[in-house]
């Protein structure tokens, strides 16, 4: 970029005019803030005209492109500045970088947004510095750098003149509520209710309600939205009747939230409107009228395949879930009359139970004696001999594990498993997203009857053993959604269960937990001491586990408050170190790629599903990475091995041909990639970086592993060796 020439001086017609230029554009700004866009484009064609009357082409430039940015011509706002910003005769530069910056941030260029912002800034004549503070923490906010956005926030505020205060502090509340941190929030919000230039108190009543909410103090959440609707032009009253009938469902008052949802409806200005009869249809639900709710989330469904295509898969899970309940309600009454038919045709008319001649308490005893050792068993029995391997224990992601599990013909009676990850690294053992069927998938994975797997790993051949609770020392959640966080509750209590029935395992080292913000402040984990329950906050660079195990986390974008990725740095049992990077859920598309993927030996890869358009690269996914994104993810890092893993099954499985897709068009780019599917039983070795064959047991080089399709679809994948693969 060109140095900057200093400022000539100017005549005091000029700076006259100047001054005029930049109040024009100050009160066009607030103007668009407060929602009065017609008012606020005749201010910045004033301020066009006035520069063009004078040869001020490049100043009228940054009024037209003001008057572009309110029709949301991002990519129009990019063409008409860049070419001038740099231009000497420019006045108002400061401007032209801020409006780069919202073009940018519009067109999800956060990265890009925030350098040009911080050019605005760099400009000495630019006279609302406020203001751009105040638009880099929401561009903070977007990319989940909630601690950067509060500190842009505080900047904001400590700008002399600064005269938007109460929009900064309403900003900075809902930056805390999104980490979790709902006093703070609140006291924020406050704040900006007392603020005397905050002209849209009802959004921050919206706000405190939201958070109220959050807390699980529900009067106080519709106390909140009703003073919001009562709000002299409030702007958002569908959304604040959406959110209020969302508190009465969490209260058990259906057809109050019903209601609600009808006058979000009703409201002209909202935009929503699949969310809302989706939320009517949940509320018919909890009501236990099945047909009243199909028939709005149907609509739903309906609405999402046009409007919002990433929300058809929910829609689609809860209409087959009350499917499902609408027959298992009919069944069960079926099945209540047959066995009550069953049962009276035993017995004599006279009577309904049968008594026995003799006392049955000697049998009892012979059961509670044969039976009385079978969790002692377990809890002293030993874990794997494994010291450095990875072990991929996910299968499927989402609703999948439960939606196939009460509806296996739709799943080529499969029951489609959930899970996690385990790694194994000398004597420490790390579980990651612990989501649904994680504990069944670790108790009944390990090393493989009747191989050589004990045998490579331990000199000897001896009988294989599964994983144990044992092995576990530390977990890990990135956010607070069921397939990913559930199964902590069963890993506690199998580690209580461990020391109750080990001695030995009493003298063990706790267990310790590291969640994010929300799984932090919402875990059921009631019998932990806090001292073993420890928050990661991705916006610090690097956290020491247990173990010397070291973790560099990085915010991800994903449908919920708090989600984190993270790499992963361990130490093996025979020295030297491996990096895992780990993606968790996230969007390439609303993010930059994380620097921390750097240098990475593994990198697990989160992938979801994907449309045509995203495997043709003309639109990304912007909850998952999906196909672009796991393609941007892979050239912009150099892992020696890529699992890909997180699939979602409700349009069908093609785990094996996703991966051949990227090895395919990667390979047109000159790179030939180690890119394997992941699924429950999946091993890697972390000394090599082989992989364990799921047939014989022997561990082969990952370029040597054959993947091989389930006999049916939504089965398990195979890793199979050369003489498995022909044998």
């Amino acid at each position: 970029m060109p140095k900057k020439k200093p400022e000539k001086k100017v005549s005091e017609e000029d700076a006259k005019l100047l001054g005029e230029l930049k109040r024009l554009m100050r009160e066009g700004l607030k103007t668009v803030w407060r929602g009065e866009l017609e008012e606020a484009k005749k201010l910045f064609e004033e301020g066009e005209k006035k520069a063009l009357e004078v040869g001020w082409d490049e100043d009228a430039t940054v009024f037209k492109a003001s008057r572009f940015l309110i029709d949301q011509r991002s990519q129009d706002v990019v063409k008409l500045l860049a070419p001038v910003v740099e231009n000497p005769k420019l006045r108002l530069r400061g401007y032209a970088y801020e409006r780069l910056g919202n073009a940018e941030e519009l067109l999800g260029h956060h990265h890009q947004a925030i350098a040009f912002y911080q050019e605005a800034l760099g400009d000495p004549n630019y006279d609302t510095p406020g203001y751009v503070w105040n638009y880099m923490g929401l561009t903070y906010v977007k990319k989940g750098e909630f601690n950067k956005a509060i500190e842009c926030y505080r900047k904001a505020l400590d700008v002399p003149g600064y005269d938007t205060r109460g929009k900064a502090w309403n900003n900075m509340g809902n930056a805390y509520a999104a980490k979790g941190e709902f006093d703070k929030a609140i006291e924020c919000l406050n704040n900006a209710l007392n603020s005397e230039d905050y002209d849209t108190p009802g959004h921050a009543l919206n706000n405190l309600g939201n958070v109220y909410h959050n807390k699980g103090e529900y009067d106080k959440a519709i106390e909140c939205f009703n003073k919001a609707l009562g709000t002299e032009n409030f702007d958002m009253p569908g959304n604040t009747w959406n959110n209020m009938g969302v508190v009465y469902v969490a209260k058990g008052d259906y057809d109050e939230a019903i209601e609600c949802y009808n006058k979000a409806l009703e409201s002209p200005e909202y935009k929503m409107q699949g969310n809302t009869w989706l939320n009517i249809g949940l509320a018919f639900s909890w009501k236990k009228e099945f047909g009243e709710a199909l028939k709005w989330m149907e609509k739903a469904r309906d609405w999402f395949s046009n409007k919002q295509p990433g929300m058809v898969y929910q829609a689609e899970y809860l209409i087959n879930s009350i499917k499902r309940q609408q027959e298992l309600t009919k069944r069960s009454l079926d099945e209540a009359a047959r066995e009550v038919q069953k049962l009276t045709s035993m017995v004599t008319p006279k009577k309904a139970i049968s008594y026995p001649e003799e006392d049955p308490i000697d049998r009892i005893r012979e059961i509670l004696d044969e039976n009385r050792n079978r969790v002692a068993e377990h809890a002293t029995q030993e874990g794997t001999r494994y010291k450095d391997v990875l072990a991929v224990l996910k299968g499927w992601s989402s609703s999948i594990p439960i939606v196939s599990a009460v509806d296996r013909e739709r799943f080529s009676g499969q029951v489609c498993q959930g899970g996690g990850y385990f790694i194994k690294a000398g004597k420490q053992g790390i579980v990651i997203d612990p989501g649904l069927d994680f504990v069944t998938n670790f108790g009944t994975n390990g090393e493989i009857k009747g191989s050589d797997v004990t045998k490579m790993r331990t000199g000897k051949k001896t009988k294989p053993r599964n994983f144990h609770i044992k092995e576990i020392t530390q977990v890990v959640v990135s956010h607070h959604h069921i397939d990913h966080y559930v199964d902590i509750t069963r890993i506690n209590d199998l580690d209580h269960q461990l020391r109750n029935y080990d001695v030995k395992a009493k003298e063990r080292e706790p267990l310790h937990y590291y969640f994010d913000s929300v799984t932090y402040k919402n875990h059921s984990l009631s019998e932990v001491s806090n001292d073993n329950i420890h928050p990661i906050d991705p916006s610090q660079p690097q956290y020491s586990l247990q173990g010397d195990v070291k973790i560099y986390p990085f915010p991800t974008q994903h449908r919920c408050q708090s989600s984190f990725g993270c790499v992963l740095e361990v130490k093996l049992a025979k020295g030297g170190k491996r990096r895992i990077g780990y993606t968790s859920d996230m969007s390439l598309f609303k993010q930059s790629l994380p620097e921390e993927l750097n240098n990475c030996d593994i990198i697990i890869a989160h992938f979801s599903y994907a449309e045509p358009d995203d495997f043709a690269g003309k639109k990304e996914d912007d909850n998952h990475l999906g196909y672009t994104g796991l393609k941007k993810l892979i050239q912009g890092t150099s892992a020696e091995l890529y699992i890909i893993s997180e699939f979602w099954g409700g349009k069908g499985d093609y785990r094996i041909e996703l991966a051949q897709k990227l090895r395919y068009d990667l390979k047109r780019e000159g790179r030939e990639v180690k890119i394997i599917p992941g699924d429950v039983g999946c091993l890697i070795g972390l000394r090599e970086l082989d992989i364990r064959c799921s047939r014989c047991g022997m561990w082969v080089p990952s370029e040597e592993i054959f993947v091989t399709a389930p006999e049916v679809p939504f089965g398990k994948l195979r890793y199979l060796c050369k003489n498995c693969l022909l044998g």
